[in-house]
């Protein structure tokens, strides 16, 4: 059974800014592409959402969009949170967040 998806402030902070990008400096044509491949991705992540790799913890998962657009969210008990869109092409050190995971497969 497909489990509900929930958008953080910061998820949807992100996915704002990611259009805003693409409508700045692409076309409506990559803005549609962008949209549609989220789509793709929020329905296998709702029907599987242990499919995608693991990301800090068991329960955090990342899930490639778009060459350049991972996709952080929770899996939890009765839902899916969408925490954070992250941009692959920045290094990872510099977000505290993954920090820790970062530490750990350098080891």
């Amino acid at each position: 059974m497909a489990k509900p998806i929930k958008w953080t402030p910061e998820a949807l902070r992100t996915y704002v800014a990611i259009l805003r990008h693409l409508e700045k400096h692409w076309t409506a044509r990559e803005v549609a592409r962008f949209n549609t491949q989220l789509d793709h991705v929020l329905s296998i992540i709702s029907t599987f959402p242990r499919g995608a790799r693991r990301g800090g913890s068991d329960a955090i998962r990342e899930a490639l969009v778009m060459p350049w657009n991972l996709l952080i969210y929770r899996v939890g008990v009765d839902q899916v949170e969408l925490l954070t869109f992250w941009d692959t092409r920045r290094d990872p050190r510099k977000n505290p967040r993954f920090r820790t995971r970062v530490q750990r497969r350098s080891k």
